[in-house]
């Protein structure tokens, strides 16, 4: 693993070099290091939805502590959808804006195939997009570790 995403995981942020974000969501959860391989369960394939590929690997770098077996990264709304059609998906995170584009297409898509979700964002929650799917966590980046444990558990993947 590179060295910068080892200084990533360590600080237990994406996103940031400095000290993680608190969320009220992360009360519910053990310390980090009990997440970490928790009961060697695997939690199928997440596809994580990003544009910045260091975010990305960031992200797929705490879903595989949490134990998912396998991140399929996209980084357009065509690669994503393209994924969704070819791949066994069992949840998602899905930054809200690629490059000027909404993901929204992409948040559609796995609604309508009944699978969770989380919005991550660098815009805070009060964007329009997200409001239109009610009960779906949105994290702000830069997130911490457990603000995404959490969000997932909120939605039932974890």
């Amino acid at each position: 693993m590179p060295l910068s995403l080892c200084k990533m995981r360590a600080c237990g942020e994406i996103g940031s070099a400095v000290a993680p974000v608190q969320d009220d969501r992360s009360a519910k959860l053990p310390p980090h290091n009990k997440l970490q391989n928790g009961s060697g369960k695997d939690i199928g394939v997440a596809l994580v939805v990003e544009d910045n590929i260091m975010i990305a690997l960031g992200i797929e770098a705490f879903l595989e502590d949490l134990g998912v077996s396998n991140c399929l990264i996209a980084n357009t709304v065509e690669s994503a959808l393209t994924i969704l059609d070819l791949r066994d998906i069992k949840f998602g995170v899905i930054d809200v804006d690629l490059g000027g584009v909404t993901s929204r297409d992409v948040a559609m898509a796995l609604r309508a195939r009944g699978l969770p979700f989380v919005f991550a964002t660098g815009y805070g929650e009060a964007l329009p997009m997200t409001v239109d799917f009610p009960g779906v966590p949105v994290l702000t980046k830069p997130f911490a570790f457990h603000a995404l444990a959490a969000a997932l558990v909120e939605v039932g993947v974890l």
